[in-house]
């Protein structure tokens, strides 16, 4: 029937596509290492960007994403909580890690970096937001970058062994190059050396036209025409 359907009306089918692009497969190279997609057993982490570029004197990078759970893992009504960790190097190269956890509901950790938003439930799904504004010790040097990663579960609150499995994102940090300096300009100094004359005095009016002043000895004195 479904076939029928199709044959009768195939001009529907290109612009059905449009609206309705098929789904992205776990291992797709379409597919960013940013984003987790989950099942009825794992929830669905997305974030918004693999790679996060910061400016050189940045003190804080702000990282956002989503996280959707199924919640037909836990019984009706029960009340379960969202649970994050972040990992990362402590520094290039290094072999030790730091964890930074938080999680949504009563036992929400307020001082955490990680803060989950509120959540929005429809039908047997719960969706929330995650938002991590990493400390400048965990951000990379000038032109380096580094790698993270998220893990995500959800657990019932009164019994935590109540869990469902764990999915991972991972996403990269990258600090941009500080700015060459700016050498000032030395502005260049002209010496303009004018040349040798002889200074002309004024004579007084009523005097000749071709007098000229002279220091005496005792007082001024003057050289009539010649």
């Amino acid at each position: 029937m479904m076939a029928a359907a199709h044959t009768a009306a195939p001009h529907t089918l290109p612009s059905a596509a449009m609206y309705f692009p098929p789904p992205r497969r776990s291992g797709s190279t379409l597919q960013p290492p940013s984003v987790a997609l989950g099942d009825s057993r794992r929830p669905c982490v997305e974030l918004h960007k693999p790679v996060w570029v910061i400016d050189h004197n940045s003190d804080e990078a702000t990282v956002t994403g989503e996280i959707e759970v199924d919640t037909s893992l836990f019984p009706c009504h029960a009340a379960f909580a969202i649970g994050v960790e972040l990992r990362s190097p402590t520094g290039l190269g290094s072999s030790i890690w730091r964890s930074e956890w938080n999680h949504d509901g009563p036992n929400n950790r307020p001082a955490s970096f990680i803060q989950l938003g509120q959540r929005l439930t429809v039908d047997e799904s719960a969706y929330t937001t995650v938002t991590m504004r990493l400390p400048r010790v965990l951000l990379p040097a000038s032109q380096q970058s580094r790698v993270f990663t998220l893990s995500c579960c959800a657990f019932l609150v009164d019994d935590p062994r109540v869990k469902s499995e764990m999915n991972v994102a991972k996403f990269m940090v990258v600090r941009k190059a500080a700015p060459a300096p700016v050498v000032p300009a030395v502005p260049t100094v002209v010496r303009v050396v004018a040349p040798p004359c002889e200074e002309e005095v004024a004579v007084s009016s009523g005097r000749p036209a071709h007098a000229r002043l002279w220091m005496g000895k005792k007082a001024w004195g003057k050289v009539a025409k010649w």
